[in-house]
């Protein structure tokens, strides 16, 4: 049976307790990150080329310079940096060969992140993928969490959990059953309401791959978080939008951020309209930028959560939008 951690004070690595109500927190997804050399080469999963290795090499710069920005922009209220998955490209040759482009990519992202901010996973569908691919993942992404948040070890080896923090809910769900128990996703992020719903968090953090407010599944999750102010952080489909729901549900909304470009790249034109035809629940607001290679600001206070969408061009103004 899963167990849940309850009221967490995380006095180590990174985390520690802020005396108040705001905090921030940043989010990036889909970086696909991956020296090459490394892919499996038989010509069905991939093969390295000329070109491979020249899109890796500026992917790397862009990475770092949006690194970079991030880190100017943190502050002693940043409580962490989350990946919404495709951290790493994956369809590497062995369990030995992911599990150290995992160590590699996840090295370059502690050189740049100060050492009292944790860095999240969520697992994305390339994150494990190829040969002993989930092996590679199991050796080093739930131990690194565990060290990093100070989680029980045995908690987090399914790279999906539930906690309190300054009286808002976090939930990592694992939606490809990577090391996973029998629980669905939807099956534990209806556990973690059930566990934690009574504590009236002030907001609920769903951490996922895959899209949830803006797919076709919307109204299973909407319903499970009815009433509560939610706001799902997720990756998958390489876009940069943000759906808000305003109704029926209460006030829910999603960020979805990009994946890498090869080089800087300001976020596009705004396509707004009333509703998202994935969606199977009215949408109050749909926000979505053409390219742009970035990550999100999120701040929280008690009177909401605005998310602020950074790209990786010097100086480029942020786009600031209320989720909740």
């Amino acid at each position: 049976m899963k167990r849940f951690l309850g009221i967490v004070i995380l006095l180590t690595i990174g985390m520690a307790a802020f005396a108040g109500k705001s905090y921030n927190f940043f989010f990036m997804s889909d970086t696909h990150m991956q020296d090459p050399s490394s892919y499996n080469t038989d010509p069905a999963v991939g093969k390295v080329s000329t070109k491979d290795y020249y899109r890796a090499n500026r992917y790397m710069s862009t990475f770092e310079m949006m690194m970079r920005r991030m880190v100017t922009l943190s502050n002693a209220q940043t409580m962490m940096l989350v990946s919404g998955g495709d951290f790493i490209e994956g369809c590497c040759k062995d369990s030995q060969v992911h599990a150290y482009q995992l160590r590699k990519q996840i090295g370059i992202v502690r050189r740049f992140l100060p050492a009292r901010i944790p860095f999240l996973m969520a697992v994305g569908n390339h994150d494990a993928v190829g040969n002993g691919g989930q092996e590679g993942f199991d050796e080093v992404v739930p131990p690194m969490t565990a060290q990093e948040f100070g989680f029980p070890e045995e908690e987090i080896e399914d790279q999906e959990h539930a906690w309190m923090y300054d009286g808002d809910l976090f939930i990592l769900l694992n939606s490809y059953g990577i090391n996973c128990s029998s629980k669905t996703a939807l099956e534990f992020l209806q556990e973690a309401i059930n566990e934690f719903g009574p504590q009236n968090p002030r907001y609920v953090f769903v951490i996922n791959h895959p899209n949830m407010l803006s797919s076709g599944s919307a109204k299973t999750y909407a319903q499970i978080l009815n009433g509560y102010k939610a706001i799902y952080l997720n990756g998958h489909s390489h876009e940069n939008k943000i759906t808000i729901h305003d109704g029926e549900y209460g006030r829910q909304a999603e960020v979805v951020i990009g994946t890498m470009y090869n080089a800087p790249a300001r976020f596009g034109n705004l396509n707004r309209n009333t509703s998202t035809p994935a969606s199977n629940i009215p949408i109050s607001t749909f926000y979505q930028y053409r390219s742009g290679t970035g990550f999100v600001k999120l701040l929280i206070t008690d009177s909401g959560v605005t998310a602020e969408l950074y790209s990786t061009v010097p100086n480029a103004s942020p786009i600031r939008i209320r989720l909740i």
